[in-house]
């Protein structure tokens, strides 16, 4: 089975960026950008694209697939 897991919140941190600096940058609401954090949801690929241009990193360094 694949699990997706999400990096977006060490990313994020490492980077000193706060959720409300991340959504105001990107145009995703503070409650997505939280979701997306805690895997609530999954964001589309436009904004797994915005996000992983703003962090700087690959998406799939953001929500990367695993086999469990």
């Amino acid at each position: 089975m694949i699990e997706i897991t999400s990096n977006l919140k060490p990313i994020r941190e490492q980077r000193k960026i706060s959720q409300q600096e991340l959504a105001d940058i990107s145009g995703i609401s503070v409650r997505m950008i939280r979701y997306y954090e805690s895997l609530d949801a999954m964001p589309s690929i436009i904004n797994a694209y915005k996000l992983s241009q703003i962090l700087d990193v690959p998406i799939s360094e953001l929500f990367p697939a695993t086999d469990s």
